[in-house]
């Protein structure tokens, strides 16, 4: 993450990094100003899901080339917000050194949601509207 020294580094951790921190992070990177530059990890990373960049893809973010990584591997990466976005990830959440700030906001389980494809489509819509939302209200 190489930023402007007046950019601040926003890192995004879930458990499998393939729906709601590539989603928060994708949503970050995309507001108009540079004050922020995000990443995402997961505890227990996992591709992305193929449903979560065609969702993202409908408002217009691209995520068909985001790479999951491990939140333990870039533990010791300078941060300045670390927000864990589950359950999970706050319970065994590395701890970042480097003077960052950390906070949690919990969404949905991605496993809870519906199996049938267009079910499961209009609730990964509903979760990244809701992200989409806390983030510009949080970032913005």
């Amino acid at each position: 993450m190489t930023n402007s020294p007046t950019t601040r580094t926003v890192l995004f951790i879930s458990s499998g990094n393939a729906v709601r921190s590539p989603m928060a992070e994708g949503f970050l990177n995309a507001l108009p100003s540079n004050r922020y530059r995000a990443a995402s990890a997961g505890t227990d990373p996992v591709a992305i899901d193929p449903m979560t960049v065609e969702v993202m893809k409908e408002v217009g973010i691209d995520l068909s080339s985001h790479q999951s990584l491990r939140a333990g591997s870039i533990a010791d990466t300078p941060v300045d917000f670390v927000v864990t976005l589950c359950e999970r990830a706050i319970k065994v959440c590395p701890l970042f050194a480097h003077g960052s700030i950390s906070f949690h906001k919990a969404f949905p389980e991605p496993q809870t949601l519906p199996e049938e494809r267009e079910a499961r489509l209009e609730a990964l819509r509903e979760m990244r509207d809701e992200i989409r939302s806390w983030v510009e209200t949080t970032f913005g």
